[in-house]
């Protein structure tokens, strides 16, 4: 007689969940915990199901204890440390980014995150050292170089903002928000011919953008060009202007 087959609840959950069966991916989890509560990877799994359910408070939970028992594990701290930037916990979220860094140096998405967290914080010239690190690993990160130029311009350094604005659209072209930050920077400098063209490429991308067009009227004004600003105000699409 054939000896039955025992299942592996923790595989038998994650292929559930990579099908998108989320809650019976969690049954199947609660199944391997049953068998093992001392398990590491059903409350991980689990923790990871819940966040794409959008139940980040659980699932910060399930980190939690995951990380509880195997404190060494890189996914847990990195997950645990989104979770709390989601719930707005952002000195908690950089000591989770700062324990996966320890045990990872090289991974692009915490040091990436890691500055992110530090930029929430207005701790802007370490988050420059964290988006640097990124970009020594990947020096074509569009998200890095956009983020430090608007870390570096938090910090009144537009010159080097405009530098790696640049580098971004050297990449992406069609970046738009991109284009108008490069615009404020080069306003900021008074150099309001530049700033102009730029914002000029950010409403060529996308013309009903009110922001950059306000901005761009701005500009126009600073160099007496009050004809073309007025023009401009008078045709401007009736969609609020949000502000910075």
């Amino acid at each position: 007689m054939k000896a039955k087959k025992t299942i592996n609840w923790n595989d038998k959950g994650r292929e559930l969940s990579e099908k998108g069966f989320y809650e019976q991916a969690l049954d199947a989890f609660n199944k391997a915990l049953e068998s093992n509560p001392l398990d590491y990877k059903p409350w991980h799994n689990s923790g990871i199901v819940l966040s794409t359910l959008g139940k980040t408070k659980k699932a910060l939970k399930c980190f939690e204890r995951s990380l509880e028992l195997k404190p060494d594990q890189f996914d847990g701290w990195y997950n645990r440390g989104v979770m709390l930037n989601e719930l707005g916990k952002n000195s908690e979220a950089l000591i989770s980014y700062d324990k996966a860094i320890e045990i990872r140096p090289e991974s692009e998405d915490a040091l990436y995150n890691r500055g992110n967290t530090l930029a929430k914080l207005d701790r802007f010239v370490e988050a420059l050292e964290s988006y640097s690190q990124v970009l020594k690993i990947n020096p074509n990160s569009l998200k890095t170089l956009q983020n430090l130029g608007n870390s570096l311009a938090k910090i009144g350094k537009h010159e080097d903002a405009i530098h790696s604005y640049s580098k971004a659209l050297d990449i992406s072209p069609l970046a738009y928000k991109i284009w108008y930050n490069r615009g404020l920077s080069l306003a900021i400098m008074e150099n309001h011919e530049e700033a102009i063209k730029s914002y000029d490429k950010a409403l060529k991308i996308k013309p009903s953008y009110p922001d950059a067009i306000h901005k761009r009227e701005v500009s126009l004004f600073a160099l007496g060009r009050f004809e073309e600003a007025f023009t401009s105000m008078k045709d401007r699409p009736k969609e609020p202007y949000k502000g910075l």
